[in-house]
Order: C-alpha cells, then sequence, then structure tokens
C-alpha cells in the first residue's frame, strides 16, 4: 500500500493500495487500487480500479474498471480499453491516429481529445511545476532579482529549473540549468541546416544537435525524452517531428523546414 517502484529492465510489478510507479524498458506492471503508473519505453501495463495511467514513448497498456489514461506519446498503444475507462489525448489529434493507438474499445469506454491544459499558475499553486511540456513536483522554489530557482522532482529523480521572464531551462544542477538558459537565449546559428529538408536522414546525435539548435530546447530536456525509448541509430527530420509531437519545440522544428 502507497509503496513507489521504479521498473527496468525486464522486471514485473505487482501494485496495489495507491502505489506510484514508473515502468522503463521492457518491464511488465499490474496495478490495483487507484494505484498511478507512467509507462515509459516499451513497458507494458495492465490497470485496474480507478489507476490513473500516463502514456509515454512504445508503451502498451490495457485498462479495466473505470482507469484513467492520459495518452502522451503517438507511440504508445491501448490493446484494449474496457468497463467505463477514459482515454485522454494529451496532443492534436485525428480519428485515424486514435484508431491506430486504441485497438480495443468497450462501448462503456470513453475518448476525450485535446485535453485544455492547466495554467502555469494553476500547477504552481497545486505544487507542480510545468516547464517546456515536462511536469514536475515542486520541493523547492526561490526566487532572486532576474531569475526564479525551483527544485522539483519527476520519476523520483531530482533536478533544477531556471525560469527567466517565460523562458525555462533544466539541468542535473543549478549550474547545470543556469548554462542551458544561457544557450537557450543565446543568438544560435542554424545555417548548416538551412540545405535540410524533411526527407534528410541523419545519425541520431546529428539530430539531436540540429534540434537543439534550431529550437533551444537544453541538454537536460533532450535527454529526458530519449531516456527509454528505442530511437534509431539514424532518423529523418520527418521521423524527429512526428516523435515530438506536442513537445517543447516540435513546433518550432516544423516551422524551419516549411
Amino acid at each position: 500500500g502507497s509503496s513507489r517502484v521504479e521498473a527496468r529492465g525486464s522486471s514485473r510489478v505487482e501494485a496495489r493500495g495507491s502505489s506510484r510507479v514508473v515502468a522503463w524498458d521492457s518491464s511488465r506492471v499490474e496495478a490495483w487500487d487507484s494505484s498511478q503508473v507512467e509507462a515509459c519505453g516499451s513497458s507494458r501495463v495492465v490497470a485496474w480500479d480507478t489507476t490513473s495511467i500516463h502514456l509515454y514513448g512504445q508503451s502498451t497498456l490495457s485498462a479495466f474498471f473505470m482507469c484513467a489514461v492520459f495518452v502522451k506519446s503517438l507511440s504508445a498503444k491501448i490493446e484494449h480499453l474496457a468497463d467505463k475507462s477514459t482515454a485522454k489525448f494529451c496532443f492534436d489529434t485525428t480519428s485515424k491516429i486514435v484508431k491506430g493507438i486504441i485497438l480495443k474499445k468497450d462501448r462503456t469506454a470513453h475518448i476525450e481529445f485535446n485535453q485544455k491544459e492547466l495554467s502555469y499558475e494553476t500547477y504552481l499553486k497545486r505544487g507542480y511545476l510545468k516547464a517546456d511540456g515536462i511536469i514536475s513536483k515542486v520541493i523547492a522554489h526561490k526566487k532572486f532579482k532576474t531569475i526564479e530557482v525551483f527544485e522539483v522532482e519527476q520519476r523520483f529523480e531530482k533536478s533544477f529549473v531556471v525560469k527567466k521572464g517565460q523562458t525555462f531551462s533544466h539541468g542535473k544542477t543549478i549550474k547545470e540549468a543556469k548554462e542551458s538558459l544561457k544557450y537557450k537565449i543565446s543568438s544560435r546559428d542554424t545555417s548548416e541546416f538551412k540545405k535540410w529538408n524533411l526527407k534528410t536522414v541523419a545519425t541520431q546525435a546529428k539530430m539531436i544537435e540540429a534540434y537543439r539548435v534550431i529550437t533551444g530546447a537544453c541538454e537536460f530536456g533532450v535527454r529526458d525524452f530519449c531516456q527509454g525509448k528505442k530511437l534509431p541509430s539514424k532518423l529523418s527530420v520527418a521521423n524527429v517531428i512526428e516523435l515530438t509531437n506536442g513537445k517543447y519545440g516540435n513546433e518550432k522544428f516544423q516551422e524551419f523546414f516549411k
């Protein structure tokens, strides 16, 4: 009851009594009794009894008995949505995309599209920070002359967020977050990528470099996004746009290649 578990590798977890689970890699989770699950990587989850599940990466889910499912990845799959469970899509989508994600849906189950996001102020009042699309629990918050510093926790890992105006940056340490802020607000040379188009293919490392230079995404945010995902060694620009849908910088990256 009320336990906290991080599952990695090929581990198997059975969670009950309001437990919290973060599932990575190829782990398998069975969650009951109002548990909370964050499914990442290629994890598989079977959820029952009003459990709340956030689907990331290439995770797979079966949901029974009034579960609440928050779909946050185009690559996620819901094998069965049943028994008055609800799937809420947290990004703009189409009926065709939904059919590709939800493989089986009972008549009693519900789908909600394009969930309206809470304001920055509302998240903060409730003890959470949403910065660049990343939601974290606030542990400490300090204001200085020109910046604000947040110590936060996400998926049981502590880190820091620095805010200046409407710009955020992330880091494992305050120093790393401040350095990322300097990079994000600096003038970056994008000339190397102006000859690219949607079909251009490059290595994963080069695509990460391009994404950061074009969008200003901080190193921590990119690392957090890539963690637990089975990304190919080479990707096209079109692949990156699809993978980052709804994430920080996606619209700016798309616009650059129009």
